[in-house]
């Protein structure tokens, strides 16, 4: 595993979870749904320098390296296919870019570095949260004879809870989140639970 790569992604997850608890804290009501969570971690991520970038492939095209709604790998044949096809934001790896005559259909062809699945919940139970997880978590699980998603995958969770979770759930929580990332080393959890009134939020990045 490459564990520079590991830090520097770490890094930007702690610094949008750092710019979205204190955007929630001053401005409580900006986020109503998942596509204002879209949105937001979409335009944060355009200011960190390692994404913001135009790279040429080689056929006097550029491609920007961060996209919403980007396709995901195909299945082999006779696979199930999941219902969900697009990574919510995809971030492309840079020194994998093909060459390619026709930019538009390849998008979705180009290799992934860093995949991002998005779930906003209002108030969510402990049980809706893992039902959450668990219906996006086989993407970032790279399962025998299936094409690889991308090279990290990251489910970002945000609970607008009108009230703390006690310890023990938040615990549970996190033990989830550890159990799920034994299975993928290549994969980030992050669970923010924020609120709507002046009480400091819960975060938990694995």
């Amino acid at each position: 595993m490459n564990e520079k790569e590991e830090e520097l992604i770490k890094k930007i997850l702690n610094s949008l979870i750092r710019q979205l608890k204190n955007d929630l804290k001053e401005h409580p009501f900006f986020l109503i749904n998942e596509h204002d969570l879209q949105a937001y971690l979409y335009t944060k991520l355009a200011n960190e320098k390692q994404c913001n970038r135009y790279i040429d492939d080689g056929d006097e095209f550029q491609n920007y390296l961060i996209h919403c709604e980007y396709a995901k790998g195909k299945y082999k044949k006779g696979e199930g296919t999941p219902g969900r096809r697009k990574w919510d934001i995809a971030i492309l790896n840079e020194n994998l870019i093909p060459s390619s005559k026709n930019n538009y259909f390849d998008l979705g062809k180009k290799p992934v570095w860093i995949g991002m699945e998005l779930k906003l919940n209002i108030d969510a139970t402990k049980k809706e949260v893992y039902d959450a997880i668990y219906r996006d978590e086989d993407v970032s699980i790279e399962s025998k004879g299936r094409n690889k998603f991308a090279d990290w995958a990251v489910l970002f969770h945000i609970n607008i809870a009108k009230k703390k979770y006690n310890k023990q759930d938040f615990k549970d929580i996190e033990d989830y989140f550890h159990n799920l990332k034994k299975k993928n080393k290549k994969a980030f959890y992050v669970y923010l639970e924020t609120y709507r009134e002046p009480i400091e939020s819960n975060d938990v990045l694995v």
